[in-house]
This record gives structure tokens, C-alpha cells and sequence, in this order.
């Protein structure tokens, strides 16, 4: 295995390598790897890209369906893309089911899909409402409220003896309205009872696109609609009711007497139009929701899977201060093993060195946040769930971080996650909700992850619940 010493050698290295230089996987002739990741799977290809990883070191190049790209794993070089090479307009991938939909369809379509200076304009918006310090204030007030309509509804359920819930439903549900909720404030709570149909219905659709999302993706997305496949129908009733039902949703909201205040007033003090505000908010709903259940999943897993870690967060809840410091390290824990994105693209628009190669411009440089995050070079016993290797102080039987930046599930730079502030006020307060008020029993032994869009548990997670 290279070793990121290996790597820093060719950094340093006065001769720069081409990009025909970089390690490759050797296949078949005329079709290369495409067996290979075909036989691994579109939802295992995390895995395909971790055990190549292992093989060829901390940068290779492979092709995931039609798309060549230059996977990285290094965490220097990772941060290096994502700081500055990435450039004033940082460009990710879009999945092309997604552009043709829009193309077919007509759709103009949030952040998530914009790019150059329209992209800026409105990534600068949002910095300003929900990522600057002073905004975590205004947004634990609908978050807090959110969480604690969750917990209640769980509770009464409870009443009569132990709950099993349908945990992946319930946690998109219990996401979705949390970002109502921050759209509209103290709004929300007041007229939540008019939105459960609505948001039942769009959680369900957007479960729904995301995996038949996945499905098209190892063949051109171009093939499936020629060929009329049943995950290109899938897909488009999928979208074409996530948007439908979306729209009845922000409909509902611009009908109100007063907008309250929440972030869609904000974004209309800040001059959007309702149709601007409507391709902002329905993909930040989409993907907030989707990434965040998942996430939450996944930590109430490992929770349940290590029960003395659950018994000592329970233990600091009547300390704040330890209780917010334990809270983030069973975050991080969570997210550095199951990063809800396993990879981030970008495509750098300039020539650059990386690593020791020659990058030419336009390539697609993919981040392997997944491969990085359970690396034993960058985190030791990697597969542990060590809450405490996140405490900056001395903690005893706590295996340190090594590399911290080799864990970074929400990326960094100009293009990371708009909506991490709230995904992390979210899982903190729907964490210490549940443990304060339930007794959490896990019936899944041992759950693997695969990729659907993100990264999700295999089969559904059963979970017990028991009020405390």
C-alpha cells in the first residue's frame, strides 16, 4: 500500500508525473474496469473504490460509467482541491438523469445546479442567513421546536408499551419538517397540522428519487431514456411528484398573511422573487432531509451498538457543557464512518499540480471521503466508535485524531454543505431528545452500507423504543 509519505515524496519531487503517469487498475481491453465495477454495483461503489484505494495509493484514475476521474484520498490533497484549485466557481457533478430531466422538462432548479456567477450570487445569499455565527441563534428556535414535536409524537406512541418505528420514513419525515419549520419560523409550529399530509407525500417522493437516481448511473443516463427502462420511468414519476407536491408546499407558505420568520422571509428581504425562492428551497429541502435522516440513522446505530458510549452521553445530560462536546464527537464519529456523501467531485477549471502530477484542466477530480475517513493512517483503529478522539483535551483510553481534516463529510471550501449548521443543530438536538427519553434497543446485528445517492443501510434499521 502507498502511504501518504509515498505521496509527499512526489509532491516535493522537482519533475512533475503526467496525468498518464497516475496508477490505473488494470482491465480487459476496450472495456477496462467497467466489468469489474459492474459486477461490484452501483450501490458498492464505495467499496470497488476503497479496495483500489488499497491497491494503487492515495490517487489513482478509474472510470465510473461513462466519466473517467482521478480518485484521491490524501487528505493534503483533498483540502488542496477543495481550498484552492477548485477555483472562484467551484463545479461539481451533477447526475445526468438530473440534466436531462431539467433539460426535458423545463425545470430551472436551485444551488445545487447552478454554476459561475449565478451560483455565486445566490451561495452568498444563503452564507450571509444560515452559515454566519451570529445565525445559530435564529435557526435552534424552529430546529429546537421541530425536534421536540418528533420526541413528543414518539413518546405518546410509547404510551402503551414499546414502539418499533418505521425508522427511515419517520427520520426523512421528522427531516423535511425541520426544514418546513426553518423556512417559516414561528409560522410553522402554529399551522403544522395543514402540512403532515404534504410532507408525508414528499417524503416519500424524495425517498423515492433518490433511489432510482442510483440506479441510473454505471450507463449513460441517455440509454436509459431511449430505451425506455423502468428506473428512467421510476425516476421521472419520482421527480415529477417531488417537485409537484414541493411547489404545493411553498404555495402554502407565500398564501400565509404573513411570512413569518423563518428563511423565507429572509430571502424575501433580501430581494427574491417567490420563483426564486422556490428553486432555492426545494433543493435545499431535498437534499437537507435526505443527508440528515440518513445520518441520524446511522447514529442511532452506533449508539445501540455500543452501549457504553450511549451510558456516558446519557450520564453528561445534565451537563451542558460536557454533554454539547460529547454530542459533536458522537456526530463526527458518525459521519467520519458514514459519510451520508462518499465522494465529492469537482472539476478544476486549470491546469494544476496535485499530488506530484500534471493535472490538465477539466478533469474530474474525485474526493474519496469515505476511504479517507476509515484510513488507520489518518485514525487509529478506524473502525472504532470513539466519540472522544474528537475532544481537544487529554482523554484517557481515547484513540486521538491523527489527521482530523482526513474526516470531511460536509466538505470544505466555497462549495461545501450550505445547510451543515442545521444538519449539525438538528442531530444534536434529536440526539439528546431520544436518550433522555427513551431506552434504545437495536435488532439489526451487524448493517452494511451501500450507496444509494448517499450512503444508507442495506436493509431498513429496526429499532425499539421503550419511554424512559
Amino acid at each position: 500500500m502507498w502511504t501518504k509519505h509515498v505521496c509527499k515524496r512526489f509532491m516535493s519531487s522537482k519533475t512533475l508525473l503526467t496525468i498518464e503517469d497516475l496508477p490505473r487498475a488494470k482491465g480487459l481491453p476496450f472495456i477496462g474496469t467497467h466489468l469489474s465495477m459492474i459486477a461490484s454495483g452501483p450501490s458498492r461503489l464505495h467499496k470497488y473504490i476503497d479496495k483500489r484505494h488499497k491497491q494503487l495509493g492515495p490517487i489513482f484514475r478509474d472510470n465510473v460509467g461513462p466519466v473517467e476521474g482521478i480518485f484521491v484520498s490524501d487528505p493534503d490533497s483533498m483540502r488542496l482541491v477543495l481550498t484552492k484549485l477548485e477555483g472562484k466557481y467551484p463545479k461539481h457533478f451533477v447526475p445526468e438523469s438530473w440534466i436531462i430531466y431539467n433539460e426535458m422538462y423545463n425545470y430551472k432548479r436551485g444551488l445545487f445546479f447552478m454554476d459561475d456567477e449565478e451560483w455565486l450570487h445566490y451561495r452568498r445569499i444563503m452564507n450571509k442567513l444560515i452559515l454566519r455565527p451570529d445565525t445559530e441563534e435564529w435557526l435552534k428556535v424552529p430546529i429546537s421546536g421541530a425536534a421536540t414535536k418528533f420526541t413528543e409524537q414518539w413518546k405518546t406512541k410509547c404510551e402503551s408499551g414499546p414502539y418499533q418505528p418505521k425508522l427511515p420514513d419517520e427520520l426523512y419525515t421528522m427531516s423535511i419538517e425541520t426544514m418546513l419549520s426553518v423556512m417559516m419560523g414561528s409560522n410553522y409550529v402554529a399551522s403544522t397540522d395543514s402540512y403532515n399530509e404534504l410532507v408525508q407525500r414528499f417524503a416519500e417522493k424524495v425517498y423515492n428519487i433518490l433511489s432510482y437516481s442510483a440506479l441510473i448511473t454505471l450507463l449513460p443516463a441517455k440509454y436509459y431514456v431511449k430505451y425506455k427502462f423502468p428506473a428512467w420511468k421510476g425516476f421521472v414519476d419520482a421527480a415529477d411528484g417531488t417537485l409537484s407536491i414541493g411547489q404545493e408546499i411553498m404555495d402554502c407558505i407565500y398564501k400565509t398573511d404573513n411570512l413569518g420568520d423563518g428563511l423565507v422571509s429572509k430571502l424575501k428581504e433580501n430581494g427574491l422573487s417567490e420563483i426564486e425562492m422556490t428553486r432555492i428551497a426545494l433543493d435545499f429541502v431535498i437534499a437537507a432531509g435526505d443527508t440528515t435522516a440518513v445520518t441520524t440513522q446511522w447514529m442511532l446505530y452506533l449508539l445501540c451498538k455500543n452501549p457504553q458510549v450511549l451510558n456516558k452521553y446519557r450520564s453528561l445530560l445534565d451537563n451542558k457543557e460536557e454533554e454539547q462536546n460529547f454530542s459533536k464527537g458522537i456526530i463526527k464519529e458518525t459521519m467520519r464512518l458514514y459519510p451520508a456523501a462518499a465522494f465529492v467531485a469537482r472539476i478544476l477549471p486549470n491546469d494544476c499540480e496535485l499530488a506530484g502530477y500534471n493535472i490538465p484542466a477539466g478533469k474530474a477530480i474525485i474526493l474519496s471521503i469515505y476511504s479517507a475517513g476509515r484510513n488507520p493512517e489518518h485514525f487509529t483503529e478506524p473502525l472504532k466508535f470513539d466519540p472522544r478522539r474528537w475532544y481537544k483535551n487529554d482523554e484517557p483510553d481515547s484513540e486521538k485524531v491523527m489527521t482530523p481534516h482526513a474526516s470531511i463529510p460536509f466538505a470544505i471550501g466555497g462549495r461545501s454543505c450550505i445547510g451543515r449548521k442545521i444538519a449539525m443543530l438538528q442531530m444534536k438536538e434529536v440526539l439528546k431528545k431520544v436518550v433522555e427519553n427513551f431506552d434504545l434497543q437495536m435488532l439489526n446485528q451487524n448493517a452494511e452500507d451501500i450507496m444509494r445517492m448517499v450512503l444508507v443501510p442495506e436493509e431498513p434499521l429496526k429499532i425499539i423504543l421503550t419511554k424512559r
